[in-house]
């Protein structure tokens, strides 16, 4: 009896260390997944844009956790506004934030070697009532330039993304001139490219 209960002891010790160990693997696979999937919005919004010679928005809502692709064919060309109809949809994962993991005060950016403090280092959308307070976005145009989504957009010379669960980062950098999206992992206190 005495070795019985060891073995179901030990394995009950063996469970709770993997259950504990897919928990850390799940939430990494869900924010590499969110930043895969916002790189290829990106890519995708950009292809819309040269190929049908309007621009597109792609908005992060991270209030409803979604991932949006919109087209400018709104009553406003250039502007985010409730005529522009949505063309794609994907969720963030449950575990997922838009900003840096917690304890984190910093990174240093895939991109170069600027410090981030936030998780959008790109310049904010205009507060006008589609884009509201809590939405982020994009606007890329027709020629293939990603440019930020204020009332006088620019071209993004250099931004980033960052998705963060409690143990892992992820980031989609955006080089808007030349129409650059990469996304990256942090592992062991480095980024590498995902």
């Amino acid at each position: 009896m005495a070795e019985l209960l060891t073995v179901v002891a030990l394995l009950g010790i063996i469970a709770l260390a993997s259950a504990t160990a897919w928990r850390t693997t799940a939430a990494r696979a869900r924010a590499t997944a969110t930043a895969r999937v916002l790189k290829l919005y990106l890519h995708q919004a950009r292809m819309k844009s040269i190929h049908q010679g309007v621009n597109h928005f792609v908005v992060v809502d991270p209030v409803n956790r979604t991932l949006d692709i919109y087209e400018d064919t709104g009553t406003t060309v250039g502007s985010f506004d409730a005529a522009d109809p949505r063309v794609a949809r994907r969720g963030i994962g449950p575990s997922t934030e838009l900003g840096l993991p917690a304890n984190t005060a910093s990174l240093v950016s895939p991109l170069d070697s600027t410090t981030i403090t936030n998780g959008w280092s790109i310049p904010l959308p205009d507060q006008t009532a589609r884009w509201g307070t809590t939405l982020r976005g994009v606007m890329i145009t027709p020629t293939g330039l990603i440019q930020s989504a204020e009332a006088t957009p620019s071209s993004i010379a250099s931004g980033l993304v960052v998705f963060s669960t409690h143990e892992t980062a992820t980031a989609v950098g955006i080089r808007g001139l030349e129409g650059s999206v990469r996304s990256y992992e942090l592992r062991d206190g480095k980024w590498r490219e995902i």
